[in-house]
């Protein structure tokens, strides 16, 4: 018979890799993945709303490369009262093994200022860290992980007695003659910078998680290091050290988590005025009241429960929907050492309740937290007063306690 049609065709030669003429590199870049408009609060001393707040609106956004060695997220808000932004920039490159990191954050608030006295203070931070994951290990029941880091972080502040807006702050740096460096200001405004080398480890043993559970059971401990590095006149020397403990695991009914946590921060008096405690109660208007020159160490001790209510898609604006929700109490008291004398709690208790949202987009969830801390002096209870001694907080996380450990000046922004 015949060959078949085409049977007596040559196949086509082999094309080597020298014989192509133009070979594109693939370049792993971050593509957006969510960006969705978000409500803003910042407390900066309204007096139109609770708390001082101010309401404002901003833009998250997330992006992430394909093979997940490059992620961007980003968080802008605007204050049309105040006339002040508030940014959360980060950015993460994993360069095998190591990941590299840059971050730049930006709020206003009402707080303490560099002299010491209550002001309003802009605090603008920009740092770059790289971690190494030391070992980490996933199996069917547990996973464990090790890892450390070290970095550079240098923060501005510029505080005034009186609220000022960001066009002021320029026009303030712009207005100041003769004056070299930072304290080139006018006299309305005082200023400050930190200049610090950090480092620190995290470390992690927890239990398989269930698609159910807002929670894991397991452990989690860190610890951190700042040292300010002596580039700018008067700036003192010294370490300042902060760590944290916490444990979580199921409690009498499956759907019900109860979770113990200690934080504790050594600040040296000569570095009291340069560091804030990170031992400091949930609500993003309360702060240590045992810490200061007399008590360099301040300790944080912690008690929650997490109930998941329920497992949900349940559509929202924008594309977005609500997977999970729960609901979390908390109660938390404060203690504080010195070299000198024995251990001394503070006079205050912290109770407090949150709700768990799990807000998804697309593959994407975000686990977001709304809570409401109370303060409750426990000497003169009668002395409580609801606007000083109530304070709303969010969270990105559903881990309150772990989550709430950056420094004061980053509080600002209402996200801890």
């Amino acid at each position: 018979g015949k060959p078949p049609a085409g049977g007596n065709e040559t196949p086509p030669p082999v094309r080597a890799w020298k014989d192509i003429e133009s070979v594109k590199r693939y370049i792993d870049f971050p593509r957006p993945v969510l960006w969705v408009p978000v409500p803003a609060v910042t407390y900066a001393g309204n007096p139109a709303l609770p708390w001082g707040m101010d309401l404002g609106f901003g833009l998250l956004g997330l992006a992430v490369s394909t093979l997940g060695n490059v992620n961007a997220s980003a968080l802008a808000a605007f204050y049309p009262r105040l006339l002040q932004p508030s940014v959360q920039l980060d950015l993460s490159i994993r360069v095998n093994p190591a990941v590299l990191t840059f971050g730049l954050y930006h709020s206003y608030y009402t707080g303490t200022g560099p002299d010491g006295n209550d002001a309003f203070t802009q605090a603008t931070n920009s740092s770059v860290k790289v971690s190494l994951p030391l070992f980490a290990l996933q199996g069917p029941r547990y996973s464990r992980s090790l890892s450390a880091w070290t970095g550079i972080e240098h923060t501005f502040f510029l505080s005034s007695a009186e609220p000022f807006t960001l066009p002021e702050a320029l026009a303030g740096a712009r207005a100041a003659e003769g004056e070299p460096g930072f304290r080139g200001y006018s006299a309305a405004f005082s200023a400050d910078h930190n200049l610090d080398f950090s480092f620190g480890f995290s470390a992690s043993l927890s239990a398989a998680q269930s698609s159910r559970d807002l929670s894991v059971p397991g452990f989690a401990a860190g610890m951190r290091g700042d040292v300010p590095l002596m580039l700018y006149t008067g700036d003192p020397a010294g370490i300042a050290l902060a760590g944290v403990f916490s444990g979580t695991y199921r409690f009498l009914a499956p759907q019900l988590f109860m979770r113990w946590g200690i934080k504790a921060s050594y600040i040296p008096f000569s570095l009291s005025r340069v560091y804030g405690h990170n031992a400091a109660p949930r609500g993003s208007t309360f702060r240590s009241t045992v810490s200061g020159n007399t008590f360099p160490v301040a300790l944080l001790f912690a008690w929650d429960l997490q109930y998941t209510l329920a497992v949900l898609d349940l559509p929202l604006l924008f594309s977005l929907n609500i997977q999970h929700l729960g609901l979390g109490l908390h109660l938390e008291t404060e203690a504080a050492l010195s070299l000198e004398s024995p251990s001394v709690f503070g006079s205050y208790v912290y109770p407090g309740l949150e709700l768990n949202v799990y807000l998804g987009h697309s593959t994407f969830s975000l686990p977001l937290s709304f809570g409401l801390a109370f303060r409750i002096n426990t000497r003169n209870p009668e002395f409580f007063d609801p606007e000083r001694d109530i304070s709303p907080y969010i969270s990105m996380g559903f881990d309150t306690f772990l989550s709430g450990t950056r420094p004061a000046y980053y509080r600002g922004s209402g996200i801890r």
